[in-house]
């Protein structure tokens, strides 16, 4: 049975994430897009402004890799259906109900990202009320969406995608600027070489990620502990997508240090939107963050560690008992939150740094222990954080143990 703790649209880019999984059904030329991935931390790009530190490398972005660009609609009898598409002959299935996820007839506009096998998509949504209109219970709705191998080269394209949504949802029938838009981004494709997998680039604006932080309160330092374990997170709202999305995105900068082995073969993958159909792709994950429409997924506990509903303040629910504790609030996490503000990004990079530099230097010592000055000297508590810390262990394979002054038990 699962335990619950509790105690809240700028069109900029997104992360792009590279993925081990192989492109399938593209062409001969372009697929198997494999390897790893670094952080590379960016401080001005153009309009969007200053994300860390000044001194941060700046970053030539790779041609676009559009693959596939379509039109979701709806209809009374059949449900969601591709009522357009081009390549015509590419393999889109169940890609209708990522595109037009369920709920979206109770909004009238709203974006969602979501992965296609390997590759990535983005879609714009609009709804409008129209009584002639029988096939679709008095409304017409429709979604514009592509797929690439880049959520940054998708999220370039946000504002034509919602130009491209609202003209077919009141005029359907004209795809003359889909056709053009995307024989414009094939010149790219043709030429195309290998793209390089060991980058990850992000560049969503300081104020968002600030919004977010602050809609968690002290509870950011619970998920940040339940990121950096590789658990299985699972965001839930009934409201947009595309604030959901972005909880994705934040929510795996938060596991982001400068060491090397902090990105290994462990690395979360962040889904994006995810349904019912994505059951057996859950189930074979290990590690995740997605996030949902779709309530029914809250009863699969065998697809996720921790469930946050985000429509009830963020409540955290998980049905591994091991995780209580580290879910919790404690006061060390109270006192963390104060300071917060200061560091903003910055802190959770330099905290993960901290933490994995200590564990690292500790590891090559010939005591391999780590002891309450230790963890104190990083901004820890041996009380609080020592069950995380046993965790961070043993998930990164570190030859370490925890020794804490206590007369009644060393090892305490």
């Amino acid at each position: 049975m699962a335990s619950a703790f509790g105690s809240a649209d700028d069109d900029v880019p997104l992360l792009r994430e590279n993925s081990d999984d192989d492109v399938e059904n593209i062409s001969d030329k372009d697929k198997d897009y494999q390897g790893r991935f670094k952080l590379t931390l960016i401080s001005n790009v153009n309009k969007h402004g200053s994300l860390l530190s000044d001194n941060s490398p700046t970053i030539n972005y790779p041609a676009d890799s559009l693959f596939a660009i379509f039109i979701v609609g709806f209809d009374v009898g059949h449900g969601n259906i591709i009522e357009w598409q081009m390549p015509e002959i590419f393999p889109l299935k169940d890609v209708e109900f990522k595109a037009l996820p369920s709920g979206s007839h109770n909004l009238i506009q709203d974006c969602v990202y979501f992965r296609h096998k390997s590759l990535y998509g983005l879609s714009c949504i609009e709804n409008i009320r129209d009584s002639t209109e029988t096939n679709e219970r008095g409304m017409r709705i429709k979604s514009v969406g592509i797929l690439s191998n880049s959520y940054i080269g998708n999220q370039y394209h946000l504002n034509f995608l919602q130009t491209q949504v609202s003209h077919h949802v009141h005029h359907p029938g004209n795809y003359e600027a889909l056709l053009e838009f995307f024989h414009d981004k094939q010149s790219s494709i043709n030429g195309l070489q290998e793209p390089d997998l060991t980058s990850l680039y992000f560049t969503q604006p300081e104020g968002d990620f600030v919004s977010f932080v602050e809609e968690f309160g002290p509870k950011i330092f619970p998920l940040w502990r339940i990121i950096l374990l590789n658990k299985r997170i699972l965001f839930y709202s009934s409201k947009e997508l595309s604030t959901l999305c972005y909880k994705v995105y934040f929510s795996c900068l938060l596991s982001y240090c400068l060491f090397d082995f902090c990105l290994n073969d462990q690395k979360m993958k962040t889904l994006f939107y995810v349904n019912v159909k994505d059951t057996e792709i859950l189930k074979n994950e290990h590690q995740y963050i997605a996030c949902t429409t779709e309530k029914v997924l809250q009863n699969k506990i065998n697809l996720f560690d921790v469930f946050i509903d985000v429509d009830s303040n963020n409540l955290f629910y998980i049905h591994n008992n091991n995780l209580t504790n580290i879910v919790k609030v404690t006061s060390s996490d109270q006192e963390k939150y104060k300071d917060l503000f200061a560091e903003r990004l910055r802190y959770f990079i330099d905290f993960s740094s901290k933490l994995f530099g200590m564990l690292s230097n500790l590891s090559k010592s010939y005591s391999k222990q780590v002891t309450r000055k230790d963890i104190h000297s990083i901004g820890l508590r041996a009380k609080d954080d020592k069950l995380f810390l046993l965790e961070v262990i043993e998930t990164y394979g570190f030859n370490l143990v925890i020794v804490v002054n206590n007369p009644c038990c060393p090892f305490i």
